[in-house]
C-alpha cells in the first residue's frame, strides 16, 4: 500500500507541475489590416455611325433574299474594370416578320471592314438568338477576353429569309439587343 500511495502522490506531483509550467521565453507576430475586394465590370457599347448604316438598325422595303448594309458597334472596357468574356443575346424580338429575318452578326480583328468581319459569332434565324439561355460568346472569336480599356468592334446585318411568304409584305420585326460582360473563370 505504500508504494501504490507513493506512485499515487508522485504522479499528483508530476501533473500539478505540468499545469503550472509556463515559458519565460515568448514572441507573437501579427499581419493586420487584411483586406479583400471584388473586381468592377463595366462595358460602354457605342453604336456608332461608322458602320454603312446607323444603329440601331431602322431600315424599310426589303424583300426576301436582300441583306441589309452592315452596321457598326464598339464594345469599350472601361478602365476601372477587369478583363471581361463578353456575350450577346437577343430580346423582345416581336412582330410577324421575326420568324423570317435572318441575322449576321461578325467580330474580328479592330480596324478594317474586311478584318472586323473576319469571323461570324452568330449566322442563322434571329429568334434562335433570342434569350439569356441562346446567348453567344463575342469575345474567343478574338482573344479569351476583353481586357482593361480594350476595345472590340462588331458589325451586323439583317435579311428577309428567301422563303418568306406573303403573309409577312408590310410586317415588322423589332428586337433589343443586350451585350453582357462576366469576369473570366481562373
Amino acid at each position: 500500500m505504500k508504494k501504490y500511495l507513493t506512485l499515487t502522490i508522485g504522479f499528483i506531483i508530476v501533473l500539478l507541475g505540468v499545469g503550472y509550467t509556463y515559458s519565460v521565453f515568448s514572441d507573437t507576430e501579427r499581419i493586420d489590416n487584411n483586406t479583400l475586394s471584388s473586381a468592377t465590370v463595366d462595358i460602354t457599347l457605342q453604336a456608332l455611325t461608322s458602320g454603312i448604316i446607323e444603329k440601331p438598325v431602322n431600315v424599310s422595303n426589303l424583300v426576301p433574299t436582300q441583306w441589309t448594309d452592315w452596321a457598326r458597334a464598339e464594345i469599350y472596357n472601361e478602365d476601372y474594370s477587369t478583363s471581361v468574356r463578353v456575350f450577346m443575346y437577343l430580346e423582345n424580338t416581336s412582330g410577324l416578320l421575326c420568324d423570317e429575318v435572318n441575322l449576321q452578326v461578325t467580330t474580328g480583328v479592330l480596324g478594317t471592314n474586311t478584318a472586323e468581319r473576319g469571323t461570324d459569332i452568330y449566322l442563322g434565324p434571329i429568334v434562335d438568338l433570342e434569350g439569356v439561355s441562346n446567348k453567344v460568346e463575342v469575345t474567343s472569336y478574338v482573344s479569351q477576353y476583353l481586357g482593361i480599356t480594350e476595345t472590340m468592334a462588331i458589325q451586323q446585318r439583317a435579311q428577309i429569309d428567301e422563303n418568306a411568304t406573303n403573309d409577312v409584305q408590310g410586317e415588322t420585326c423589332t428586337w433589343d439587343e443586350v451585350f453582357v460582360a462576366e469576369t473570366p473563370v481562373y
